[in-house]
């Protein structure tokens, strides 16, 4: 019995040691073959059920090994045998997030911030942040309310530059940013759009908002025969876009405009 529950320990399994005598001992005649008295029954199929991408996602996102058995409907220890094999180095206890109200009540109600860009940032379960929000007798938003805050939240990767907080700025605003470097990859609109995957006008529209906010056109569309090129102001974002996304300047070259030095 002390082997076995030392056996059971090492593997972390939960589980009381139990014995249970041959059939031919109890007196019952075995309907089916017996395997053999050195071969172990087969495992139990609850690991294939846990995902290891999955629930290092989890974990790393807050969840506590007890979450994550839960939503696969395995036990505990499965769940930490799977987190070990791939290298994650188990929490002990349950994480405890110390979250200032004031900064929560600003958080959320003056800069807007979103349930679950609050949990990412403090690195908890969206239902610690909703737990917070309660105790602290904050209300909750209705869906979808936040998109105000979105429009005039400043990428992070604009930095101080005055430009790029001018272009990275409001919904979308990556995407035409990372569309204008693309546009400056190419001799004309329309093969950009083509690589993009999207309509010439949807991409025309994209690229006059993008220079409205800069504060000037950046392109100068293809004429004649000639290839797209980008107006002084246009090779500006583009170096800054590029470096801000930490793209190479001798991969995707800007094209300054024609007589700019």
């Amino acid at each position: 019995m002390d082997t076995a529950a030392a056996f059971l320990k090492a593997f972390r399994v939960d589980e009381p040691v139990a014995w249970m005598p041959h059939l031919e001992l109890a007196g019952v005649v075995a309907d089916a073959p017996m395997s053999g008295g050195n071969e172990w029954p087969q495992a139990r199929p609850a690991r294939a059920v846990v995902k290891p991408t999955r629930a290092v996602a989890a974990y790393s996102a807050g969840q506590s090994v007890r979450e994550i058995a839960f939503e696969h409907g395995v036990a505990r220890q499965t769940v930490s045998r799977v987190l070990e094999e791939v290298g994650v180095e188990i929490r002990i206890g349950r994480r405890r997030a110390d979250i200032d109200v004031e900064w929560l009540r600003r958080r959320y109600i003056d800069e807007r911030r979103t349930i679950p860009e609050i949990a990412a940032e403090v690195g908890v379960t969206m239902t610690t942040i909703n737990r917070h929000l309660e105790a602290a007798g904050i209300p909750r938003r209705a869906r979808g309310s936040a998109s105000r805050a979105t429009a005039i939240r400043v990428d992070p990767r604009a930095g101080d530059s005055p430009l790029l907080r001018r272009i990275l700025v409001g919904q979308d605003a990556t995407q035409r940013a990372e569309r204008f470097l693309i546009v400056a990859r190419h001799d004309t609109m329309t093969a950009a759009a083509t690589e993009l995957g999207v309509t010439l006008s949807i991409l025309a529209n994209q690229m006059r908002r993008i220079g409205v906010d800069a504060g000037g056109p950046l392109i100068q569309r293809a004429f004649r025969g000639q290839p797209l090129t980008l107006t002084e102001l246009g090779v500006e974002a583009h170096n800054e876009l590029s470096r801000a996304f930490g793209l190479s300047e001798v991969e995707d070259p800007a094209r300054a405009a024609e007589g700019s030095q």
